[in-house]
This record gives C-alpha cells, structure tokens and sequence, in this order.
C-alpha cells in the first residue's frame, strides 16, 4: 500500500481568527492560507481590518479566537521576536543613531551571528539593494527611498521565510514609488519569502501581487489572482473598489424577452443565458466604445459628453445617458481621435455584452 506524500505546511495559515479592538471587531472570523514565496497583498477600505491582521500575523495583537500558524507552528501566543519574521512599515522604523551598515547589522547581531559573517552578509544584502556606498551615513542623511531601501535590507538580510509589508511605499512619490515596487518584487523573487504587503492602492495590489485579499469589515470578501477579482468579481463592492465599473440594475425577461433597464428595453442586448430575475450588469470602461452623432443600431443610446480626462496613454470619458442611472465612463486610447471629442458632444455609446458579468446581489 502506498501513501501520499503530504504537502508541506503553508508559511501562513490562519484559522478562523477574529479580534475585537475596543468597540470595533477588527477582524471576524476570517481564513486565508499563504503558501511559501507566495506574495498576497491585502487591500480594503480604511478601517476594514489590513493593518489589524498583519499585527496579527506578526505577534503584535493575539486573536481573541482562532489560531495563527506560520510553517506549521502554531504562534497565536508567541511574541513578535520568536516568530521570525521580517516587518517593514511606512515610517521604514531605523535607529537614528545607528549608522546604514549598523541598522542592517542588528537582527543578526542580536540572532548571534559571528561578527565576520555580519560584515559579509551586511555589504551584500545593501550591494542587493544598491545602497553599498552608504554604510556610514545615518537615516537623517538619507532620502526617503533610500530610508526605504535600507528597511528593505534589513528585513531580509537574515533570509525569514515571511516578511511583512505595512503601506511600506505610501510616502513615496509616483516615480519613485514604481522604482521600489520593481525592487520589492525582484527581491521577492530572489528570497523565496512569502510576502503579506499592505496597501490601499489597488493598482499597486494588482501589478505586484500572486493574489489579492480584499477585507471589508473585518472580513476577507474574496482572495484570487489580480484577473480573477478583476473579471470576475465576487459581488459589486469588489467590481467598484478594484478599477472602475459601469454598473446597471437590469432584468432578463422570460421567454427571450431581452432586457431592460429602468423599465425601458435595452437596444442591442443579445438574449442571455440566464434565470429570468434581476441582475446586475457590470461593464468595464474598455468594453464601451463611443462613435459621434446620435443613436445607431446596437449602441446603448446616445449620450453627451460630461467630463473628459487626458491620461497619456488614453483618454477618460463620462458620458450622461438619458434613462441611465449615473454617468457611464468609457476609456479610449489617446491614439484613436474620438478620444479627443469637445465637452458636449453628442456621441452613441456600444457595449460589449460579451465582456459583461452579471451579478446576483
């Protein structure tokens, strides 16, 4: 008889885990399993329990129910420094009397390495994230992505399979900000560590992450790949809070009836596959197309012009539909003219119903 070879345990695993701060549960009931080197990032609504769960995870809270194991050990009581774990927050957090080489060198000195090994280990963790010139200088001599990067090297200069990220780059400016996102994933790469990163930009979550977590009220709302949650929503809150969504309140009428919206049928709307109830009908921005002058056949209808954005690469347009709840917003490449419309045109907007989701609430 023959076994199955048991799979290693995750670097994280948390089980059913809530907390309760003051009046506020933090965090309710909630489940996720991170595997090794996998890189999640947590993303939600301010107060919707982010941070509340990485201080779980790194020992500063203890749930008030629920376990927390980190490969395979269970820590829910541990404090922080016995969990192994790598932290980098916003404020990066270096002793200011402490000089570049010395900020790094600590979590090894205090993990009882021998000095030689630091002084090896210290110059290539700071060559890795191109701050070897600047051993001697203090954080007040530093910028602020330079602060980052040495925060960066101190995390990881002791390989912990897990490293903790809490808003690390929301002091950053754009540029910048894009510079260490490309480092941090490098190093995620390099290392192998499971990485829980924090942020509220959702872009950030959806270019640098394995999967995104989104937390409402203190609870996980759906975890998947950046295009899962992105095409594929669990329900509209996620559709809205992760890019934007035109979203109508429709119904598919029995017997292919078509559909309506408002009580007025929808022009162009192909008979769908689906119970006959309300729905509703989630478009991104780029499965709408608009073309000048009035309605034609197949479009929506026609709609004015309300707002209209240049963003380098497209253009981001707000038309009004009359009979249409709210604003529909279309993205066009700057390359296609149409993007160029004035304020006030009158244009025909067409939807592609093959790219739409629809979503029982």
């Amino acid at each position: 008889m023959t076994t199955e070879p048991s799979l290693p345990p995750p670097a994280i695993a948390i089980d059913v885990v809530s907390k309760r701060l003051g009046e506020t549960q933090a965090v309710d009931g909630l489940s996720l399993s991170i595997a090794k080197g996998e890189f999640v990032t947590v993303l939600g609504p301010s107060g919707s329990g982010k941070t509340t769960l990485l201080h779980l995870i790194a020992g500063f809270h203890h749930p008030d129910t629920g376990r927390i194991l980190l490969g395979g050990r269970d820590l829910t009581g541990q404090p922080p420094y016995r969990r192994d774990i790598g932290l980098i927050f916003q404020n990066y957090a270096l002793f200011p009397h402490m000089t570049v080489f010395q900020n790094v060198a600590y979590p090894l000195a205090n993990r009882g390495v021998r000095p030689a090994e630091i002084a090896d280990r210290v110059r290539a963790c700071l060559t890795r994230v191109k701050m070897g010139a600047f051993l001697d200088r203090y954080p007040t001599q530093l910028s602020g992505g330079q602060q980052q990067r040495v925060a960066l090297a101190r995390s990881i200069v002791y390989d912990p399979p897990v490293i903790l990220m809490d808003e690390p780059l929301g002091a950053l400016d754009k540029h910048l900000r894009r510079h260490m996102q490309d480092q941090i994933k490098q190093i995620h790469r390099d290392s192998g560590a499971a990485i829980v990163y924090v942020t509220h930009d959702q872009e950030e979550a959806m270019s640098m992450s394995d999967r995104v977590a989104v937390m409402r009220d203190g609870r996980l709302i759906q975890c998947d790949a950046p295009e899962t949650l992105y095409h594929r929503p669990a329900n509209s809150f996620i559709a809205e809070f992760l890019g934007e969504a035109n979203i109508l309140n429709i119904e598919v009428l029995p017997h292919g009836g078509g559909i309506t919206h408002n009580g007025a049928k929808v022009p162009g709307a192909p008979d769908m596959s689906v119970a006959p109830g309300r729905y509703l009908a989630l478009f991104r921005p780029e499965h709408v197309s608009l073309s000048p002058g009035e309605e034609q056949s197949g479009s929506l209808g026609s709609g004015v012009i309300e707002i209209r954005d240049f963003l380098g690469d497209q253009y981001r347009i707000m038309a009004r539909v009359p009979g249409v709840d709210g604003l529909i917003v279309v993205k066009q490449p700057a390359s296609q003219s149409l993007g160029a419309l004035p304020l006030g045109s009158s244009v025909a907007l067409h939807w592609d119903w093959t790219r739409s989701l629809l979503l029982r609430e």
